[in-house]
């Protein structure tokens, strides 16, 4: 919750033992559509971990405030599963899956064998879901996401939450 970088990463590194070094990316300021983030290198849980912050700011109240519905889709083993999303998760995700698909694709790289773990609580969770839906349907290094998504609101149709319930908790 603390909203200066230099506070967040000595709180990673003193409470949760995290190495400097493991502090891949810390974008602290969110935007509107644009959520909070950070992706570090976990070696308890030998998994790249992006966790993405919840609402905390009048931006992320307006990304959570925009809650039309939009038609979504998502490929996967079982075919095209169709549905819809919450419009401002989905914009997060997809905003957030550009701006971090390269820092996820490097870290997976330098660190064969490490599971990739997206985790959000309120609309970090109902993003990280999204997000994870995406990346999957991307296959390759992200086949194998999984994502665990607390207090997560109701960002999808039933039929879309179904399709993910595999890998997303």
């Amino acid at each position: 919750r603390e909203r200066r970088p230099v506070f967040q990463r000595r709180y990673m590194m003193e409470v949760m033992d995290i190495e400097e070094a493991d502090i891949l990316r810390q974008e602290v300021r969110a935007g509107v559509l644009k959520p909070s983030f950070v992706l570090i290198k976990d070696r308890r849980l030998d998994a790249i971990v992006l966790a993405i912050r919840g609402t905390h700011s009048f931006k992320d109240a307006f990304t959570s405030l925009t809650g039309a519905s939009k038609p979504h889709h998502v490929v996967d083993s079982n075919g095209v599963t169709l549905g819809y999303s919450h419009f401002g998760m989905s914009a997060a995700a997809r905003w957030m899956k550009a701006e971090i698909v390269n820092d996820l694709e490097t870290a997976l790289e330098e660190n064969r064998g490490m599971r990739l773990l997206i985790i959000g609580h309120s609309l970090g969770g109902g993003t990280a879901a999204m997000l994870t839906m995406m990346l999957r349907e991307q296959g390759g290094k992200f086949g194998e996401a999984e994502c665990i998504a607390i207090a997560c609101p109701a960002c999808m149709t039933l039929e879309l939450a179904e399709s993910c319930k595999n890998y997303v908790t």
